[in-house]
């Protein structure tokens, strides 16, 4: 998984990064090299569109002429994360370029040609802003419902959603109460599992987390109970706290754009 995570942490920042100063050349534009292929490769490739023309032109050459993410009027660039950040198919045998350099490192080991699209975005997935920003450009944004996760064993927030799809009134907080379905481990949706159930397994997951990181660094000086979680993502504290550095302005960006913050 950590390996997984690095080689497209390392693909993101490539596609997605921004100029923090403004760089110009002799003739006045912006260099390239300041920011991220996502915003060029986006633009060429929905340029033609005439419904996303304006705003993509817009934004692309604010970039490009010496503008940064910081000093800019407008939005940063569009990107078609999905589209254009993770590429095609290098080779036979290597189904992405994030994934080169590790299959080269690991002869024997072996990524299977299956769901690459949830294999290659497990950060990216989790990057809703890039794909909203295209939405919130085709539709009013008072015809958008923005509902965070967490929300959604709220019973109040299931009426709000029922009643913007147009659904008949229901009484949600006796399905809520029995629990979950088809979360975690427990997959399907013919039997629900308690929220205490759930609780005490996330509970296990971060222990068992924290144990496996103080056995790691037991010969240092650091001691156990110094040893902070990773919210019970096996992998080790420095990359999660890099993923989580990388992630949080996308979040802004997203609770900018939806005016509601979620508790992320």
């Amino acid at each position: 998984l950590e390996d997984f995570v690095r080689t497209e942490l390392k693909q993101l920042k490539a596609c997605l990064s921004l100029p923090k100063k403004t760089k110009q050349d002799d003739n006045g534009g912006g260099n390239d090299d300041d920011f991220g292929f996502g915003a060029r490769l986006s633009y060429e490739k929905w340029r033609k569109q005439p419904q996303f023309y304006n705003a993509l032109h817009q934004r692309y050459t604010a970039i490009t002429n010496g503008g940064n993410a910081t000093n800019s009027s407008l939005p940063p660039p569009l990107v078609d994360l999905d589209g254009v950040c993770y590429g095609k198919r290098v080779n036979r045998t290597v189904f992405r370029k994030q994934w080169a350099e590790l299959q080269t490192e690991n002869p024997t080991k072996v990524i299977l040609d299956k769901n690459l699209h949830l294999q290659q975005a497990m950060i990216g997935r989790s990057l809703y802003t890039f794909p909203l920003e295209w939405w919130y450009l085709l539709f009013n944004p008072s015809d958008i419902l923005f509902v965070c996760t967490e929300e959604l064993s709220n019973p109040d927030t299931l009426h709000e959603l029922a009643l913007q799809l147009g659904l008949p009134s229901y009484n949600f907080s006796e399905v809520i109460a029995e629990g979950a379905y088809n979360v975690g481990g427990h997959r399907g949706y013919d039997k629900a599992t308690s929220w205490e159930e759930l609780i005490t397994e996330e509970e296990g997951q971060e222990n068992l987390t924290v144990k496996s990181s103080s056995s790691m660094k037991a010969s240092s000086t650091v001691a156990p109970t110094e040893v902070s979680t990773t919210n019970g993502i096996p992998i080790s504290e420095d990359l999660y706290n890099e993923v989580k550095e990388f992630v949080e302005p996308f979040n802004e960006r997203l609770f900018a754009l939806t005016g509601k913050r979620c508790n992320w």
